[in-house]
């Protein structure tokens, strides 16, 4: 069981660039991916995204990546040749014009055109690419042991939901009966009277028996703890079970709801109110859950 809010981060160095990649996620009801990186890595965006919906089936996810060049990016090149050109022809100038051999300055060659020339030094691509792979999958493997940490802590709290509705539900249970029992004992007080008036008692009898009707919860009971049996088998699978989670949170507060809606007094409504306390929280916890 996993949570959806993490943070994760890992690093790639070569001696020519650095790559650093951090991911953070939050809830979201599906699996979106937002890639920020440098202008040379966006080709990549659809692979890492793909790489990131691999790994993570729920969240929101921002991806960025950090590119940081290390090495020289450029060299020197020294057109000897040219050099020696250029040299010779201001020599057999000054020859030409009387002026004998005049001392040349290295610096004033070295500003002739096409004397030094920088050259670009261009990255190997693939190696770029492979670094920005491997600084991923550290990155997503952080996220993913923090998101497991959390859901660790979500499946402790949502049991510990889970046993106190279920300590609601006796309780309930138990109202219940005394509920029926309570109102047969008034109903058979009124027949009484009324049988003294000589009137006939067929019709309270069967406002007993609707009331009964109405106020058995029985089938609510039995849905309530099969759900709640489903949601603890549920909480111990290693697969995604957030969107399973939420609905079976959904049908625990259908339950107790109608129970709500049979309540005849107002101890068993005020338990109601707590269940439906519980049952919220269990819900807000569920929408954590990838």
């Amino acid at each position: 069981m996993r949570s959806m809010t993490g943070f994760g981060d890992g690093r790639a160095e070569t001696p020519d660039f650095v790559v650093q990649v951090e991911i953070r996620s939050v809830n979201n009801r599906f699996c979106d991916v937002n890639f920020r990186g440098p202008r040379e890595l966006a080709s990549m965006e659809p692979e890492l995204v793909r790489l990131v919906k691999q790994r993570f089936s729920r969240g929101r996810l921002d991806l960025s990546v950090r590119l940081e060049t290390t090495a020289q990016t450029g060299s020197v090149v020294v057109d000897t040749g040219l050099a020696a050109s250029y040299a010779q022809g201001v020599q057999e100038l000054s020859a030409s014009l009387g002026r004998g051999d005049e001392p040349i300055s290295l610096e004033w060659i070295a500003g002739l055109p096409g004397v030094l020339r920088s050259v670009d030094r261009v990255l190997d691509p693939e190696l770029q690419q492979q670094g920005v792979r491997e600084a991923l999958e550290g990155a997503m493997a952080g996220l993913d042991a923090m998101r497991v940490r959390e859901g660790q802590a979500l499946r402790e709290d949502i049991e510990g939901h889970i046993a106190e509705l279920e300590g609601l539900r006796q309780q309930a249970m138990e109202q219940v009966g005394d509920v029926v029992e309570r109102y047969k004992a008034r109903i058979e007080a009124r027949l009484e009277g009324m049988q003294a008036e000589g009137l006939e008692p067929q019709r309270l009898a069967q406002e007993l028996v609707l009331f009964a009707d109405r106020a058995d919860i029985s089938e609510e009971f039995a849905r309530l703890d099969a759900h709640l049996c489903q949601y603890r088998e549920l909480l111990v699978e290693e697969a995604p079970i957030g969107r399973r989670l939420e609905f079976l949170a959904q049908e625990l507060h259908r339950e107790v709801n109608t129970m709500g809606s049979k309540a005849q007094e107002a101890a068993l409504s005020s338990l109601v109110v707590e269940m439906k306390a519980v049952v919220e929280r269990i819900r807000e916890q569920a929408a954590n859950v990838e």
